[in-house]
């Protein structure tokens, strides 16, 4: 973990903006994954559309969604987990 201050941070690395600073830790920028993007998602899906629609349709591309699917796979609990588990469940639901 990095501990900078703000202006450290700017001096050094002036065309990185997609890093934020709290408490002076740099931290990632938040995922795009959202709960409106995570149910537009699994809506998509359920109606039948394809991984690559259905991201599209709601703002992300198939590259995320699909790292994101990857990950939730992988982890036990979290965000992406449950994002993994509503997928299969819309995708369960489309099939019937």
């Amino acid at each position: 973990m990095y501990k900078r201050t703000k202006e450290t941070f700017n001096t050094r690395f002036t065309s990185i903006k997609l890093l934020q600073i709290k408490n002076g830790v740099i931290m990632s920028r938040p995922s795009k994954l959202t709960p409106e993007i995570q149910q537009k998602i699994g809506e998509n899906i359920a109606l039948g559309l394809s991984y690559s629609l259905a991201a599209e349709a709601a703002g992300v591309t198939y590259q995320s969604l699909n790292s994101w699917l990857k990950r939730g796979q992988t982890e036990k609990y979290g965000i992406y987990n449950q994002f993994f588990k509503h997928i299969q469940k819309c995708n369960a639901d489309g099939a019937r």
